[in-house]
């Protein structure tokens, strides 16, 4: 028989954690505002720099729609993981560790924005500098 032994403040431990956790989230999409702003412009003119070649995207045409379902898709998923943070068990390490993730992973997107300064994606696109 295993028994676990926990300190009697684990559950407010656990709250802070969350809080501290969600700070950082709140943070780094701050900062990658931020940055996203600083980098948009410094768009280079599409005039000069055409977008890059690609491959499979330059044979297959533009699906107006597919923005739309990718969209749709993106909810969806979120709604799958409001329905498990609403029945599991341990949701506030699930919490925890979205918002760790979450956080991390948009630190990254912005520093990687920051060093690399590509053009504007396709034609379709309207993204000018001001």
């Amino acid at each position: 028989l295993i028994r676990t032994v926990e300190s009697p403040d684990t559950k407010g431990k656990s709250l802070v954690k969350l809080l501290i956790a969600f700070l950082y989230c709140l943070s780094s999409l701050l900062i990658t505002a931020f940055v996203m702003v600083l980098v948009h412009d410094r768009v280079p003119d599409m005039k000069m720099y055409p977008p890059l070649p690609d491959i499979v995207l330059d044979n297959l045409p533009l699906i107006p729609w597919a923005f739309d379902m990718c969209e749709f898709i993106g909810v969806a998923l979120c709604a799958i993981w409001f329905t498990i943070l609403l029945f599991h068990k341990h949701r506030v390490v699930i919490m925890r560790r979205m918002f760790s993730l979450v956080g991390t992973v948009f630190l990254l997107r912005c520093i990687t924005m920051l060093i690399t300064s590509l053009s504007v994606p396709g034609v379709h696109l309207e993204c000018r500098a001001r």
